[in-house]
């Protein structure tokens, strides 16, 4: 854009037409930027782990097959004699044959409050969600409560843990989403058949391999134009041809996707890679702490879990150093009780607090904070359960 002096004497030559209207056009880009820019306010998320409630019971094998369930000041609650214990909320489930295909239900005193002819599906831990745990009885899944009892019948040919009082399943074919009574809440379009849990009023859900939303009257919302959609803490992150982005309910852009990998949100940022690099954006998609790290880890109860190369330190949500880049090992999940596993050798290892001061000096197998005030930590072939400051509460034979 030319600049004429306003004390020059030079006769003012006005642009053509043409190229008035490309320079106001030009002049408008910037503007139309900052203002889709601030369509989108940053918003706060859940942190992840924050409302976990502590467990009381932990469980303990003394052999392979001579399984438990210790308190916080290490009694046995649940004799060590199943072939393994299962802890999730209130649950106590233990398998009552070889096939694994017949369940004992336990109170919190290792009481019986009954058994039943069941296949449940454990990956990570129990699927247990608002109090139902979601099984197979006679090739048909249904749900049952913390005795075993079945709530909504064995009926369907799939089922998933509810959320929000609502589970999606499948019968007959066809993909809908029930309620706690087992009643038919939402029905989708036909011919979709990869349903996701609703989250803030919306569900993913796909057909061929594409994916779109849905509202809670089953109407689509999105149309399913996209490669893989997940709501992560009230943010909706989506895949299109091979990277990933940031969506409204609407299926617009928050943030293009130029990120070839977006992690779970926990207080307000996320994990984010951009070429090889990781930093941490906001729910908006903005760098809030550049990406210029090997790897990352967010802020799950505590400061952000940062590599360089081959060596880990923390940072704050400034990106401010906590503590150098210079452990070799520092734990990848939840901070409990504002602690973390660490290791200078990875030979053992040791507790740091959300100050990366030691807590626990790096001397044991493994170490791990509980939650509630306790630590679960092996010595060799012992298992201790120790207090925050170290000091045991209970050792136990290893298995």
């Amino acid at each position: 854009m030319v600049v004429f002096a306003a004390e020059s004497n030079r006769p003012v030559l006005e642009p053509p037409m043409h190229l008035r209207l490309f320079l106001s056009l030009v002049a408008l880009i910037p503007a139309a930027a900052a203002s889709a820019q601030q369509a989108c306010t940053p918003s706060s998320t859940p942190v992840i782990g924050a409302d976990d409630p502590a467990p009381a019971l932990f469980s303990h094998c003394v052999e392979e097959t001579k399984c438990g369930a210790v308190d916080r000041k290490g009694e046995w609650k649940v004799p060590p004699k199943f072939r393994d214990v299962l802890i999730k909320d209130d649950f106590i489930v233990v398998p009552e044959n070889d096939d694994w295909t017949k369940y004992g239900f336990l109170g919190a005193n290792g009481e019986s409050l009954g058994s039943g002819e069941y296949t449940i599906s454990v990956e990570e831990d129990l699927p247990v969600s608002e109090g139902l745990l979601p099984v197979v009885s006679g090739e048909k899944a249904g749900y049952v409560d913390k005795t075993g009892k079945l709530r909504v019948p064995a009926e369907f040919d799939y089922g998933a843990a509810f959320v929000d009082g609502l589970a999606a399943v499948e019968q007959d074919g066809k993909h809908f989403y029930i309620d706690t009574a087992g009643k038919t809440v939402v029905a989708p379009p036909p011919g979709f058949d990869d349903l996701s849990a609703f989250v803030d009023g919306v569900a993913v859900v796909g057909k061929e391999g594409k994916y779109g939303l849905i509202d809670k009257t089953g109407k689509l919302v999105v149309e399913p134009n996209f490669d893989s959609i997940y709501a992560d803490s009230g943010v909706l992150v989506a895949l299109k041809e091979a990277s990933y982005g940031i969506l409204d309910k609407t299926g617009n852009w928050i943030a293009k996707p130029d990120f070839a990998a977006i992690g779970p949100f926990s207080d307000g940022l996320a994990p984010a890679q951009q070429g090889e690099r990781w930093g941490f954006i906001d729910t908006c998609g903005n760098w809030k702490i550049p990406a210029k790290y090997t790897f990352a880890i967010g802020f799950d109860g505590g400061p952000a879990r940062v590599q360089i190369d081959e060596k880990w330190g923390l940072i704050d949500k400034t990106g401010k150093e906590i503590t150098p880049v210079d452990k070799k090992f520092i734990g990848d999940g939840i901070w409990r009780d504002g602690l973390i596993t660490f290791s200078p050798d990875e030979t053992k290892y040791g507790l740091i607090d959300t100050t990366g001061k030691t807590v626990i000096e790096p001397k044991y197998d493994s170490v791990d904070p509980l939650g509630g005030g306790v630590l679960m930590a092996y010595d060799g072939e012992e298992m201790k359960l120790l207090n925050l400051d170290g000091s045991e509460i209970k050792v136990l034979p290893a298995p």
